[in-house]
């Protein structure tokens, strides 16, 4: 169904993440395991039931993933792909990338566009933290770009239309950009008719918790994209999706991705893998 790469611990380390992406049909021969590192990465989520508010303290330690590592596994996976559908040349239908060390996810997103099957794939990235530096170069490189509430507010703004507005001209002009703004909702610009679409948040009886909520809403938009919704419906539809781990307890791992390779993206329970709660802490 579709491949996860990164830069992980060792296998030992990792096993309790390998086991779930196997139950998950999600296949991870395209990861990179640090033999050295023999801790996984690890975040502590301190939950404020009177506030709502959450501290996050991580812990992660290992190098990233560089484009020689990415170019060699991307092959592998791609030579893969293509032998187990029939010679059919085109190896995966969407490719999703998390903003982190741009200069190496620039040259990734770069490789994958002198592929002659480019234009039929779907790159989206997402933008989240603005402290990373030159995040912005991966904007006019993706079809589906997600920013989140903390990086447009971190860029000066307050609003996520006006955000999205001026962030248009930086992307394609065939581009999909999406913002979420907690409980605001979120709201998406079409760059082909520079319209702007407007979803509100669904009202909840009582909060959970909000970890995974955004990667909740990228996976929704993902689904919905490739089942032919219009960005308004994917809109409406992703935003309905991330209040489901606050009121069902039901949690999303896309967040400790790096990048995912989806060959066909059209079964939503295959996109949305549980993360881990280990005595009020989550575990990624």
């Amino acid at each position: 169904m579709g491949y996860f790469m990164a830069s992980m611990a060792s296998k030992d380390a990792s096993a309790f993440i390998l086991q779930d992406f196997e139950i998950h049909n999600i296949k991870t021969s395209t990861c990179i395991f640090r033999s050295n590192a023999e801790l996984a990465p690890v975040a502590y989520i301190i939950y404020a039931d009177n506030t709502s508010s959450r501290t996050i303290i991580n812990y992660n330690s290992i190098d990233e993933l560089t484009f020689e590592e990415f170019k060699r596994k991307f092959e592998a996976a791609c030579v893969e792909e293509v032998v187990d559908t029939l010679n059919n040349d085109l190896p995966f239908n969407w490719i999703h990338f998390e903003g982190r060390n741009a200069v190496e996810v620039a040259k990734m997103i770069d490789y994958i566009g002198t592929k002659v099957w480019r234009p039929r794939t779907k790159i989206s990235v997402e933008l989240e933290k603005p402290y990373r530096r030159g995040l912005e170069t991966l904007m006019s490189r993706a079809d589906v770009v997600f920013f989140s509430k903390v990086f447009a507010e971190g860029k000066g703004y307050d609003h996520a239309g006006d955000f999205l507005q001026v962030m248009s001209p930086f992307c394609k002009n065939t581009a999909h950009l999406f913002c979420t703004w907690g409980s605001s909702g979120a709201m998406c610009y079409h760059n082909p008719t520079r319209k702007l679409f407007t979803a509100s948040a669904l009202p909840i009886q009582s909060v959970v918790d909000t970890v995974g909520a955004g990667d909740t809403f990228s996976a929704g938009v993902i689904y919905g994209l490739t089942q032919g919704m219009t960005p308004e419906g994917c809109l409406k539809f992703a935003c309905e999706l991330a209040v489901i781990p606050r009121d069902q307890s039901i949690k999303i791992l896309l967040k400790i991705h790096r990048f995912f390779f989806f060959k066909k993206p059209n079964y939503l329970g295959r996109l949305l893998l549980p993360i881990y709660k280990l005595n009020g802490f989550s575990r990624y």
